[in-house]
C-alpha cells in the first residue's frame, strides 16, 4: 500500500498520532481507470501462534483473527470544466489498537483524471482523535497549485516539478493489465503527499499468476507486487478486473466482503472475522 496520496500504511511502532488509515488504489495502479462500482473490502488480521514448550510446561498454540477496518472505492464518469473525466473515490477506516485502546482513523482521496490519463485535480482528507486535515491540488501542465488546512491552520504553495516528475505522477494510472493481458510488466510512478508537498516514488511489477475461490466463485489472474521503502505488498487482480485480495505484512490483508456486482449471487452474505 502506498503512503500519502494513494494507499496509506499503518507503520508498526509509530505513535497513534503518526498513523494514517489504509486506502485503496491497487486495482487502479494495475488496470488503469475504468468504471468501477462502489466496492467495500475488509482489513483483516490473522496469525498463528505455535505452542510454547519452555518453562517446564506447555502453552497450547492458537490462532487470532479479526477485522480492523475497511476500504471502499469506486470510479465513475463525471464532467469537470466541460469535459468528461474519471472521478476516482477512495475512502478507508482503520481501527488502530494500542494496548486496550482503540483509535478510529478515517481518510479519503479523490482524483479527477482526463480520459487520456492526465490528472487534473486531487483532494485528500483525514480525521482521527488527534485532529483533522484536508487538502486540494490542481494539476497544470507544468506545475501544481496546492492548498491545505491541517488542524485548523491553512497554507498554500505552488510546486514546479521537473517534466519527468509530472509524467511519473500520471503513470500511477497507466495500465499494466488490460482484461487479464499484460501490457506493461513493470513501472515506476510518483505520488504527491498533499499534506507535506513532497513526492514519493513507488514501483509495481507483475508477479506470478493466482487461482482463488471466494464465496464458491473461482477467480484467476495475476499478482501485482508493489514495493516502496522496506514494504512489499501483493495484490491479486483477476482477469475480469476484480481486486480479489491484497497480502500486506505482519499478518494483515485486504479481503473481499462480498462478490463483485457482476458475480453476485447472494448480496446478503457478508464475510467477517468475529
Amino acid at each position: 500500500m502506498i503512503i500519502g496520496a494513494a494507499i496509506a500504511i499503518v507503520r508498526m511502532g509509530q505513535s497513534p498520532a503518526d498513523e494514517v488509515a489504509y486506502l485503496p488504489g491497487y486495482l487502479e495502479i494495475a488496470t488503469g481507470l475504468r468504471t468501477c462500482p462502489d466496492t467495500v473490502m475488509a482489513l483483516a488480521f490473522g496469525k498463528s501462534y505455535e505452542a510454547d514448550f519452555s518453562g517446564g510446561g506447555v502453552a497450547g498454540g492458537s490462532f487470532a483473527a479479526y477485522n480492523f477496518g475497511f476500504i471502499r472505492f469506486s470510479t465513475s464518469e463525471e464532467t469537470l470544466s466541460g469535459q468528461s473525466v474519471w472521478h476516482v473515490h477512495w475512502t478507508g477506516r482503520t481501527i488502530s489498537h494500542h494496548g486496550t485502546n482503540r483509535f478510529l482513523l478515517d481518510a479519503a482521496t479523490d482524483y479527477w483524471v482526463e480520459k487520456s490519463g492526465k490528472i487534473l485535480r486531487e483532494t485528500a482528507s483525514k480525521v482521527s482523535y488527534f485532529g483533522a486535515s484536508e487538502a486540494t491540488c490542481d494539476y497544470f501542465s507544468d506545475h501544481l497549485e496546492l492548498s491545505r488546512k491541517i488542524n485548523g491552520k491553512s497554507s498554500s504553495q505552488s510546486i514546479f516539478p521537473a517534466p519527468s516528475m509530472m509524467d511519473q505522477l500520471n503513470d500511477q494510472f497507466k495500465p499494466m493489465l488490460v482484461d487479464g493481458k499484460i501490457v506493461q510488466r513493470e513501472k515506476t510512478f510518483a505520488l504527491l503527499d498533499l499534506y507535506s508537498g513532497g513526492f514519493a516514488m513507488r514501483s509495481a511489477r507483475i508477479g506470478g499468476t493466482f487461482e482463488a475461490k471466494e464465496f464458491d466463485q473461482k477467480f484467476h489472474g495475476h499478482q501485482v507486487v508493489i514495493e516502496f521503502d522496506r514494504y512489499r505488498q501483493s495484490a491479486s487482480i483477476s482477469d475480469d478486473n476484480d481486486l480479489v485480495r491484497v497480502d500486506l505484512q505482519n499478518g494483515r490483508s485486504i479481503e473481499m466482503m462480498r462478490l463483485p456486482d457482476n458475480r453476485e449471487k447472494d448480496s446478503s452474505f457478508v464475510k467477517g472475522h468475529g
